[in-house]
């Protein structure tokens, strides 16, 4: 056979057929491979004002404490106020990078923490300390107001700087609701901006 006498080393007659397809004799050729690239994704325009730098967008705030209100609530019940305290300590270095109006310093939340603290460590004791408990309750509460009603004004003024946006936020909810308020009005930035555009007759933005 023809195939037989190839491997035996003899060649190939002149005038006989060749098989199909031609023999390889164990040497695999190999295959050819086209990789082609993805695409490189186009990058998104960045809005830049006149001292070239990126502008913020009214999303910017909320995507970065990006809490909900609802639970916040439940972490602050779950936790026995330790969450907010944290989300206080938290959103204080954020509101006030973004805003670029300090809120309060590192001390003023140490000072709060150690009222919330020591009124839950004196609180019913069955002596004396209960109403020094009650006192540091009072006094760490009060602190939680002031510092609402800082960043009331700190939303309030980069809200109108920023995106010429009149937020009027409530101080009865404030004083109230402080800190949950605080988070509600912040969440609620973009559907204010969308609300103020259709009144002055402005296209709602993307």
């Amino acid at each position: 056979m023809i195939q037989a006498n190839a491997m035996a080393g003899e060649r190939y007659p002149k005038d006989a057929p060749l098989p199909y397809p031609p023999p390889t004799f164990g040497i695999c050729k190999p295959k050819q491979v086209y990789a082609f690239a993805p695409p490189l994704p186009v990058p998104k325009a960045l809005d830049v004002n006149r001292h070239g730098r990126v502008m913020p967008t009214i999303n910017d705030l909320k995507d970065k404490i990006d809490t909900k209100t609802v639970n916040m609530v439940l972490l602050t019940i779950a936790t026995a106020g330790l969450y907010l305290l944290l989300w206080v300590y938290r959103s204080n270095l954020i509101i006030s990078e973004t805003t670029k109006i300090r809120l309060v310093d590192n001390t003023y939340i140490i000072w709060l923490a150690v009222c919330i603290g020591l009124s839950g460590a004196f609180t019913k004791t069955g002596s004396s300390l209960d109403l020094v408990g009650l006192i540091l309750s009072l006094a760490g509460g009060a602190l939680y107001v002031v510092w609402a009603f800082k960043a009331r004004k700190a939303l309030s003024e980069y809200a109108l700087n920023e995106f010429q946006i009149d937020l009027r936020m409530n101080s009865f909810y404030t004083f109230f609701l402080s800190v949950y308020y605080i988070n509600y009005c912040i969440n609620d930035l973009p559907e204010e901006q969308r609300k103020q555009n259709i009144l002055r007759g402005h296209p709602q933005q993307a």
